[in-house]
């Protein structure tokens, strides 16, 4: 069998991702890449989702809330970009997102604010 490599970090797939392999633009991409470029982390159901069409909703906390100017809860995104950033910073541009829900308590550990994958919020209603 012919050596595959990712072609994001070069490392050779092996086992299942070598037999199956995720493709990018027709181009290999290993299991952790394609985490870190492809998909978020959804602190509801502590699962992977994919980027492109699951990252519409998100949380912000009471501290970034009242950073923001905003209330703390759960927000649909209208519009991208949502946010500006300097890397140091981060400012929500209100007009691109929507405020939808109170705060869940199940996300009061999870951080200053995040994306939640649409599964959760049509699953649990988002608040």
């Amino acid at each position: 069998m012919e050596k595959i490599e990712c072609d994001y970090c070069g490392a050779v797939l092996e086992g299942e991702e070598a037999e199956d392999p995720r493709m990018v633009d027709n181009l290999p991409v290993c299991d952790d890449c394609y985490k870190e470029h492809f998909q978020f982390f959804c602190p509801m159901c502590q699962e992977y989702q994919d980027i492109e069409g699951d990252q519409n909703h998100m949380f912000i906390h009471e501290e970034m809330a009242e950073e923001q100017g905003m209330e703390a809860g759960i927000y649909r995104i209208k519009e991208c970009p949502w946010f500006i950033s300097d890397m140091f910073s981060m400012t929500v541009i209100k007009e691109n997102v929507e405020r939808i829900a109170d705060l869940r308590d199940d996300l009061l550990e999870c951080g200053q604010g995040d994306y939640i994958c649409n599964n959760c919020i049509e699953r649990k209603g988002g608040g």
